[in-house]
C-alpha cells in the first residue's frame, strides 16, 4: 500500500491483468515520438519532391539542341571504327611496340577531332560546351602522344591523363558524352 499522495496509476485493459500497475510515460518519450514523426515526415516530403517533375533538372553539361550530339554520334561511330582492328596496347611485347601502336591509334583520334570540329553547334550555350569538350579532346590527344613518346624512350610507365580538381580529364569528357546521348564519342579504352 502507498502513502497518501503517492499514487501509482492502475490500468485495467484487455492486455493487462486486472489491477496491474504501469509506470507513467516520461516527457522524453513523448518528445522522442514527435521527433521521429517529424523525421519520417521530412523523408517522405524529400522523396516525394525527388520523384516529382519539379526536381527534374538537366546536368550542366547538357546541350540545349540535340543536333550536334546526333551528328557527333554518327561521326564518332565511323571515325573510331578503325581502332576496333588494332590490338590493345597492353598486348604488345615491348614499350617501343606499344608506342608504334599508340601512334597509329593517335592518328585515328586526331582525325576524329578534326571531323568533330566541322559540326556546327546550335546557339552560344552549345558552342561554349562543345568548344570546351573539343579543347579537352586536344589535351587528351596530347596526353596520348606524350605517352607514346615515353614508351618510345623505353620507359614502361602507366598512361596518365591530365586532371582538373583531382579528376582525370577523360572522366568529364565521357560524362559529356553520356548526358548528351553520344556514347560512341567516349574516349577510347585502347591504351
Amino acid at each position: 500500500m502507498t502513502e497518501q499522495g503517492d499514487t501509482m496509476p492502475v490500468v485495467d485493459g484487455p492486455d493487462d491483468e486486472p489491477g496491474s500497475v504501469r509506470a507513467p510515460r516520461s516527457r522524453w518519450s513523448a518528445i522522442g515520438k514527435v521527433a521521429a514523426g517529424v523525421v519520417i515526415a521530412g523523408f517522405t516530403v524529400m522523396w516525394l519532391y525527388a520523384a516529382s517533375p519539379w526536381s527534374r533538372r538537366e546536368p550542366p553539361a547538357t546541350l540545349d539542341h540535340p543536333a550536334y550530339a546526333e551528328q557527333a554520334q554518327a561521326v564518332c561511330e565511323e571515325a573510331l571504327r578503325p581502332l576496333d582492328d588494332l590490338p590493345f596496347a597492353s598486348e604488345m611485347g615491348s614499350p617501343q611496340e606499344r608506342a608504334v601502336l599508340i601512334d597509329r591509334a593517335n592518328e585515328v583520334v586526331g582525325e576524329l577531332i578534326v571531323r568533330l570540329r566541322t559540326i556546327e553547334p546550335v546557339g552560344a550555350h552549345d558552342q561554349e560546351l562543345v568548344d570546351q569538350w573539343l579543347a579537352d579532346w586536344d589535351e587528351y590527344l596530347d596526353n596520348r602522344e606524350a605517352y607514346a613518346d615515353t614508351l618510345r624512350a623505353g620507359r614502361d610507365e602507366p598512361f596518365r591523363v591530365t586532371g582538373y580538381d583531382g579528376e582525370p580529364l577523360d572522366g568529364s569528357m565521357n560524362w559529356f558524352t553520356q548526358v548528351n546521348l553520344m556514347p560512341a564519342c567516349a574516349t577510347p579504352g585502347d591504351v
